[in-house]
């Protein structure tokens, strides 16, 4: 890459984290597409790294390589409770996963299509937890691989449906303070609107993180 190229890199890259502030400081919640999923995440990371500088509770959770449901709990639980953007201990998060674990192992083990209806208490009491009155962010690495990875292992719908509805529910709820990032490279709209989901993420400002 020639000096004028990483020029022209540098400048667009601090072209779109300007806006990408400004969007966030506006309300609003973000969906970076790149065409790699590093660049979408090198973008999700430079945007944590200026909320952290400003104080806010900051909260990443990698999903580029998760496939099984329980795998995703268990990312959140612990990025949640470890920034500060949920107010529950980890032990009340943990005793409700061992009940989830336990029903899907009851059903069909982990990711089984049996387990469709596993227990939501980890879910609710997560929302419930959510600190929605401070200044926080939390970053969604590769949210699509994982869904797409959940839909194919269960082929089921409204197991999808109800992971985008609640991921909404905690990016819309009246008056928070927490903006989302969604750095994804493997196209969410598109894959919602395959299953007939795309209200789920209407409301997310799509950035191109190229």
């Amino acid at each position: 890459m020639n000096e004028m190229n990483v020029t022209e890199n540098a400048a667009g890259r601090s072209e779109l984290l300007s806006r990408a502030g400004a969007l966030l400081s506006e309300g609003r919640s973000l969906l970076l597409a790149a065409k790699d999923a590093e660049g979408a995440s090198a973008a999700a990371r430079a945007l944590l790294a200026e909320a952290r500088s400003r104080g806010q509770k900051c909260a990443c959770i990698n999903l580029q390589d998760v496939t099984y449901e329980e795998t995703f709990i268990h990312r959140v639980v612990n990025a949640f409770f470890d920034s500060g953007v949920a107010r529950e201990t980890k032990e009340t998060l943990a005793r409700l996963l061992d009940l989830f674990l336990s029903r899907l192992e009851n059903e069909g083990g982990p990711g089984s299509p049996a387990a469709i209806g596993a227990d939501d208490a980890p879910y609710r009491t997560l929302a419930e937890s959510f600190v929605h009155d401070e200044p926080g962010l939390v970053v969604l690495d590769g949210p699509t691989l994982f869904l797409g990875a959940l839909y194919k292992e269960t082929k089921n719908k409204e197991r999808v449906a109800r992971l985008l509805g609640w991921l909404k529910e905690l990016r819309t709820a009246p008056g928070t303070q927490v903006r989302w990032v969604l750095a994804d490279a493997a196209g969410l709209r598109d894959f919602a609107a395959s299953l007939g989901l795309s209200a789920m993420v209407d409301d997310l400002t799509e950035l191109a993180a190229d």
